[in-house]
């Protein structure tokens, strides 16, 4: 018997939650295997600039990764969710089209989101902008093959 959906999956992102229920989880090597695959993501991104760290959200806010340690990162994943869809909808509002990213611009720090699919979104905070547009594009683009991809 089945006890848990394979799309409430997406949603797991802590290491402990895995410990603590694996004996529900049939799939736990699938699962192990997206967590692999999203470090890797902000590995690559880290790499290229002054990143903080990141979070992968899903569109209705719930926290699917985070690398943040310093944050509430499930209240976060809920603000960037509602920032990015009220982008999208005030765009839409005056004809633009969909938002390649959002930006928001503090004094010392920026945050950065972008859409990665129609499921979920890619924020990072950075110290300096200057060239990352491509690397959250890009890797807005990893998590969406990774959340498509089943198996």
């Amino acid at each position: 018997m089945e006890i848990i959906d394979k799309e409430i999956y997406l949603f797991i992102a802590s290491p402990e939650i895995f410990r603590k229920f694996y004996y529900l989880l049939p799939n736990i090597e699938w699962i192990i295997m997206k967590e692999e695959a999203y470090k890797k993501i902000f590995t690559d991104i880290e790499s290229a600039g002054k990143v903080d760290g990141g979070c992968i959200v899903s569109r209705d806010g719930l926290l699917i990764y985070s690398n943040m340690d310093k944050i509430h990162a499930e209240a976060f994943a809920a603000m960037l969710a509602t920032l990015l869809s009220s982008a999208e909808v005030a765009m839409d509002e005056i004809g633009a089209g969909v938002p390649k990213k959002v930006i928001v611009e503090g004094r010392e720090k920026k945050i950065m989101v972008s859409g990665a699919g129609p499921h979920a979104l890619l924020a990072i905070v950075v110290e300096d902008e200057q060239g990352m547009e491509d690397v959250l594009v890009e890797g807005a683009k990893k998590v969406e093959e990774i959340l498509r991809d089943k198996k």
